[in-house]
């Protein structure tokens, strides 16, 4: 059998500073590999999101190495210097490929993208050296498609993708029925939103319990619809000791938006905003919650994806509040180890927040058991050996 002992992590950039869901759910693969002795480099061709000097550009990170091609890890000030670092992180990246073939390596472009795909393929056939590509959402709905560049993108994606990479890693039975539908033979390993539950089971046995008690929503502030949905149904909330936790990552204009909605909220006393939080702290803020909130609409984008935060919320052994749209059906049981409200409606939200409110041992106990589903399905660890078999790594 072949042994395939080196994987490289390309087309994403941010690692090891970033902390979007992409970059995260790319680290815990990268994790699970190493878990088994593989391994692992992550090669970002541009810059990431660390301040000037905290980080080299190039280095190991939870037993990950990774480097930055572009010789800098923090944004440019000016326009022009970050169109030159784009252009000499991508003539390096294709350098250190070729003097650094991998034997397999992830390609994580953003969804519908082909010409960033395309250009991985053709390095992979040069050089001799397999891609798998993590498909996390609908391109369809996630995609501009105003942009006419896109649009291109997007129709080459949709013809061609599924034929030339040599397996796919999809987040949810929706993409995974999809690309069946367009290449019938090509691999499949479906993996859900992962999470680390090692830290989380370190954190827990060190952090004080608050008394405070509150509902908790973490995520992007570009969520702005979501974010007004929580306001408005913890609001519709009858009780007043009950507080709302929102943590926020990423800039946005809707910042001023959101902080001008909140002050006019009836509730404004017992919101509290969160910006960035280091990792040891947010899991901790899991932990003492009452209660973590993720609502999903009924709509192609909430059915095709698989939120990042499913799996760490159910690693906090604290009740998860959401809706039954898309995989989570053939995960969880409503009031056995999830709540899930209703309908997509602030009154049927509310009613699933009162129901932590009303019955606190209860739910307790379904947060407890969303542990143990979490703990099956969402524990990174898990993936190991599935992984190694998939992209055929001997270790």
């Amino acid at each position: 059998m072949t042994s395939y002992k080196k994987v490289f992590i390309l087309g994403l950039n941010g690692f090891p500073s970033g902390g979007s869901a992409r970059i995260e759910k790319l680290k815990l693969i990268g994790k699970a590999l190493v878990y088994k002795g593989v391994n692992v480099t992550f090669v970002n061709n541009s810059w990431g999101y660390s301040k000037k000097g905290e980080i080299p550009a190039s280095g190991s990170f939870e037993e990950i190495d990774y480097i930055y091609t572009s010789g800098i890890t923090y944004r440019p000030k000016t326009f022009l210097l970050r169109r030159w670092i784009e252009i000499k992180g991508k003539i390096n990246e294709i350098i250190f490929l070729v003097k650094n073939k991998p034997d397999v390596a992830i390609v994580s472009v953003v969804s519908g993208m082909f010409f960033h795909l395309y250009f991985y393929w053709i390095l992979s056939r040069l050089k001799g050296f397999k891609i798998y590509y993590p498909h996390h959402e609908e391109p369809e709905v996630t995609l501009d498609l105003n942009n006419l560049y896109y649009r291109i993108n997007l129709y080459f994606f949709n013809k061609f993708a599924w034929k030339i990479i040599d397996g796919v890693f999809p987040i949810s039975r929706y993409l995974e029925h999809k690309i069946k539908q367009n290449n019938p033979g090509l691999p499949l390993l479906r993996i859900p939103a992962i999470a680390d539950f090692d830290i989380f089971n370190e954190v827990r046995k060190t952090c004080d319990k608050k008394s405070e008690k509150y509902f908790m929503y973490c995520g992007s502030v570009t969520y702005y619809e979501i974010i007004e949905f929580l306001i408005n149904a913890f609001e519709n909330l009858p009780v007043s000791e009950f507080n709302l936790h929102l943590v926020f990552f990423g800039e946005s204009e809707d910042e001023k938006k959101l902080k001008q909605r909140i002050e006019k909220s009836s509730k404004k006393n017992q919101i509290f905003v969160f910006g960035f939080l280091d990792y040891k702290t947010l899991v901790e803020k899991y932990i003492n919650s009452s209660g973590l909130l993720i609502p999903l609409r009924d709509n192609l984008q909430d059915i095709a994806r698989f939120p990042h935060k499913i799996g760490e919320y159910t690693a906090s052994g604290n009740p998860l509040i959401t809706n039954k749209i898309g995989d989570l059906n053939y995960y969880f049981e409503d009031r056995k180890d999830i709540i899930f409200a209703e309908s997509y409606s602030e009154k049927h939200f509310s009613e699933a927040m009162n129901y932590v409110v009303n019955f606190p041992v209860e739910s307790k106990r379904i947060g407890e058991a969303g542990y143990q589903i979490g703990s099956k399905f969402f524990n990174y660890r898990n993936y190991s050996l599935s992984l190694i078999e998939f992209m055929k790594i001997d270790k």
